[in-house]
């Protein structure tokens, strides 16, 4: 039987509160756990047609591409490691959050290069954290710095 959205969820609460709340095991512990099961929730995403793909025009034609997560893996951990476990709706918190993260973008081998070149790969860029500009907290803040924003078929 399959997997479901809420079901991962309810294990990265655990995990988080076993590791947060209970300190049992490492920060690098919770990480794999956190890593596997965000990468795992994709599947049931995808399978329940929950799952949001963006493409760029250049991936539209061709063979060469790239699945990317809108948001890093890396960034959605470091952001999961550091959430309030006392909010009401706990799970139902980080399901929005993580359904609204794990969009996929197609994007052709060159952008992704582009990506790795602007230290982008597995991070979003200083003015997604930084409060007083106008990418701060926005999910598309990577591919906008790289001008790769500009070629996404938005209305896919």
């Amino acid at each position: 039987m399959p997997l479901s959205t809420t079901g991962i969820c309810h294990h990265i609460v655990s995990s988080l509160k076993t590791y947060r709340q209970h300190n049992l095991g490492t920060c690098n512990d919770c990480k794999v756990v956190l890593n596997h099961l965000i990468r795992k929730l994709s599947e049931p995403l995808e399978r329940n047609g929950r799952q949001k793909i963006f493409y760029s025009e250049d991936a539209q034609n061709s063979s060469d591409v790239v699945k990317e997560h809108l948001v890093p893996v890396n960034v959605i951990m470091k952001e999961l490691l550091s959430i309030d476990l006392s909010l009401n709706n706990l799970t139902e918190h980080i399901e929005n959050y993580l359904e609204r993260s794990l969009t996929i973008v197609i994007i052709t081998r060159k952008e992704d290069e582009l990506l790795n070149k602007s230290g982008l790969q597995r991070s979003m860029p200083e003015c997604y954290f930084d409060n007083q500009s106008d990418l701060y907290l926005d999910r598309w803040a990577r591919y906008k710095c790289t001008g790769i924003y500009d070629k996404i078929i938005k209305n896919k």
